[in-house]
């Protein structure tokens, strides 16, 4: 008998990721908790150059700004008890001293820059559709910064929208990038329970509609089911946290093997295991740090170390 439905997603036509890619992740807190999978595991990546974002229209924003040449000045900052923030960036980048949100805005501008015409990969987790709108400026903000809320209006994106802001971050990494990139988009798992069971399945809705509509369009935009996995496969409150919102570790883990089925080739996997392992190794604790055993122990993690450094052209 059978009690649960496995999900295995499809990898036809998905060009694999291997030590030699450079991944971009965007986009809500999940896609943070796959970059530290990368992050774990030593492959290249970057991630949020404007912090954690949960709706489209903020993610298509940077791109907005990167292709008018945006310059931040004091003049786009607001400030709020002794602290200094933009309305496009996650809090992260405030501070009391202005400059320093300035300077970190363009620092994380000036790396992306760079790095765009290096993606192999870019991965999208989008967490939400609702968004607020700044009334004063009109714009939607990526993070209300604990501003009284009568300085917003909540709307809910249109799928039609949300496509056009999914499409025009698409088309501009393309046109920045040297090669064909691989495009991985993907429904958050975490529930928006702030804006109501109901809003947040209306809202996913439009999101998982305006996907579909460009992987039919672009033949290098996948979907990967993350949120089906934790909803449909899993399917227990065990894979929870403590907030019953976000997936526990076990549930990340888990996803995180169904990911990697379908992104790495068997060699990398090997290799991924060979890391995962050294880092188990290099993790032990010895009862006695100077026994000889223990200095045998070093020197052969060593070798392995350089070993796999060298073979793979990556660095502990």
């Amino acid at each position: 008998m059978k009690f649960r439905t496995e999900i295995d997603p499809n990898s036809n036509g998905i060009r694999p990721i291997d030590f030699t890619s450079n991944s971009l992740f965007l986009g809500s807190c999940f896609s943070e908790n796959i970059a530290r999978k990368f992050d774990f595991h030593k492959l290249n990546f970057a991630e949020n150059p404007y912090g954690i974002l949960f709706n489209p229209a903020s993610i298509s924003q940077i791109f907005k700004d990167l292709e008018s040449n945006k310059d931040y000045s004091a003049a786009d900052l607001g400030q709020r008890d002794g602290l200094f923030f933009s309305l496009n960036h996650h809090s992260t980048f405030n501070n009391t001293d202005p400059e320093q949100v300035l300077s970190e805005i363009q620092s994380s501008q000036e790396n992306l820059k760079s790095l765009l015409p290096k993606l192999t990969h870019v991965f999208i987790s989008l967490g939400t559709a609702w968004v607020y709108r700044h009334l004063q400026t009109k714009s939607v903000v990526a993070n209300c910064h604990k501003l009284p809320s009568s300085n917003f209006e909540r709307e809910l994106l249109s799928p039609e929208v949300v496509f056009q802001a999914l499409r025009s971050t698409v088309q501009y990494i393309e046109s920045c990038a040297k090669d064909e990139v691989q495009f991985i988009l993907t429904l958050s798992p975490v529930r928006h329970l702030k804006d109501g069971f109901s809003e947040n399945s209306l809202s996913k809705a439009h999101l998982r509609t305006a996907i579909g509509r460009l992987e039919r369009e672009n033949k290098n935009v996948c979907y990967f089911p993350a949120a089906e996995i934790l909803l449909d496969d899993l399917r227990d409150y065990r894979f929870y946290d403590k907030d019953l919102i976000h997936p526990s570790q076990e549930a990340v883990n888990y996803i995180w093997e169904k990911f990697s089925k379908v992104f790495f080739q068997a060699p990398t996997r090997e290799n991924l295991k060979k890391i995962k392992q050294l880092r188990a190794s290099m993790d032990h604790r010895p009862l006695n740090p100077e026994s000889e055993e223990h200095k045998k122990f070093k020197d052969k993690l060593l070798s392995k170390i350089r070993d796999i450094e060298n073979e793979l052209g990556i660095e502990f």
